[in-house]
């Protein structure tokens, strides 16, 4: 690898690392709105974590072709560092390193909040199971089909004499 490899991979690592930075605020402050049961503000950011994604899959695509075209394609982080130029080891090592600590970041983030976000639907689960909710007697199908009739009776129980 020469030095305009090396500086070429190391720089664009260093931008896909800023974008791994604001994902990561970004994850944070989801985290914390899940918590918060912070309903509008999760449905209000749909769209910018869908721009994220779409962020995320345009860096790797580029990030991908970039490698192939540089010759290092099937390089690993370790192998970027043992062929560049001596002068640059150092860096691509630290920014190497930085950009994987980012990415195990996001991992431990996602996985935190994943795990909460079972945990309140176990919750709900367990609260509509306890209300009967799903107990209550079909009256139509999916298709919205009449599979049974609701008696006088029960209605009167469920809407009071008027």
């Amino acid at each position: 690898m020469d030095k305009y490899t090396a500086e070429t991979i190391n720089n664009f690592l260093e931008e896909y690392s800023s974008y791994y930075r604001r994902l990561i605020l970004f994850l944070h402050k989801k985290h914390n709105k899940i918590l918060a049961d912070d309903l509008d503000w999760l449905m209000d950011s749909l769209n910018e974590e869908q721009a994220f994604v779409m962020e995320g899959k345009s860096f790797e695509q580029k990030r991908l072709q970039l490698f192939k075209a540089m010759g290092v394609e099937n390089y690993t982080a370790t192998m970027l560092i043992e062929n560049a130029p001596h002068d640059y080891s150092n860096k691509i090592k630290t920014t190497c390193t930085h950009f994987t600590n980012l990415i195990k970041e996001v991992k431990r983030i996602n996985d935190l909040t994943t795990e909460i976000v079972e945990k309140k639907l176990d919750g709900q689960k367990d609260f509509v199971k306890k209300a009967g909710i799903l107990n209550r007697p079909k009256t139509y199908n999916v298709a919205g089909k009449k599979v049974s009739t609701v008696s006088a009776h029960s209605e009167k129980t469920i809407i009071g004499d008027f």
